[in-house]
C-alpha cells in the first residue's frame, strides 16, 4: 500500500497479484484501501477464492462503503453461489449494502427471485431499496411487476422517488397501458 488512506491525489499503478488483492480487502485498515482491493478484484470474475474474500467482505467488514462495493462486484461474477451471497447480504442493516444486492439479483430471471424481492418491496423501510426493488421486478418477472407497480404510483415518498420508479416500470413494460 502506497500512501496509507489514499491522502494524496495521484494515480498509481502497482501489479499485484490476486492473493494479495485478497488480502489488502480482508485486512487493510483504512476503508479506502480495502475498496481499491474490491475494484480490482474484478478482474478475476471468474474465480472462486475471490468470491469468497468478496463475499466476506460485503457480510463482515466495519464500514459499509466497502460491504457495498464488495456487493457490487459480487454481482458481476459468474460463481454459482453469487445469488444465494445476494440473498444473504440483503440482511444487512445500511440501506446502501441492501440496495446493491437488490440491484444484483435482476440478472437471476427465477421465480424464487421474483418472491424475494416482492418480500423486500414489501417490506423494506427504505425508498431507494423499495425502488431498485420495482426496477429489478422489472427485469425478472416483467408480468407482475405491472401491478406491484400501480400500488407505488400513489404513495408518497421523498423526492417521489417511488412514484418515479413506478412509472419509469410503465414506460418499459407496458406503454400502453401506463396511460
Amino acid at each position: 500500500i502506497a500512501d496509507k488512506g489514499m491522502k494524496v491525489l495521484k494515480s498509481l499503478n502497482f501489479e499485484k497479484s490476486r492473493e494479495e488483492h485478497i488480502y489488502q480487502l480482508l485486512y487493510a485498515e483504512d476503508m479506502a484501501d480495502r475498496m481499491s482491493a474490491a475494484r480490482a478484484l474484478k478482474a478475476y470474475a471468474d474465480d472462486t477464492p475471490t468470491f469468497f474474500a468478496l463475499k466476506q467482505a460485503a457480510l463482515n467488514d466495519s464500514f459499509w462503503a466497502v460491504r457495498r462495493e464488495a456487493t457490487i462486484y459480487l454481482g458481476t461474477m459468474k460463481h454459482p453461489d453469487v445469488k444465494s451471497a445476494k440473498f444473504e447480504i440483503y440482511k444487512d442493516k445500511k440501506s446502501a449494502v441492501r440496495n446493491a444486492a437488490i440491484v444484483a439479483l435482476e440478472q437471476f430471471k427465477t421465480n424464487d427471485v421474483a418472491e424475494f424481492l416482492k418480500t423486500a418491496l414489501a417490506r423494506d423501510s427504505s425508498y431507494v431499496v423499495q425502488a431498485s426493488c420495482l426496477q429489478s421486478l422489472a427485469e425478472v418477472d416483467s408480468v407482475n411487476a405491472f401491478p406491484l407497480a400501480r400500488d407505488f404510483v400513489d404513495k408518497e415518498s421523498h423526492r417521489d422517488m417511488l412514484r418515479r420508479s413506478a412509472l419509469n416500470l410503465f414506460r418499459t413494460i407496458h406503454p400502453k397501458e401506463a396511460l
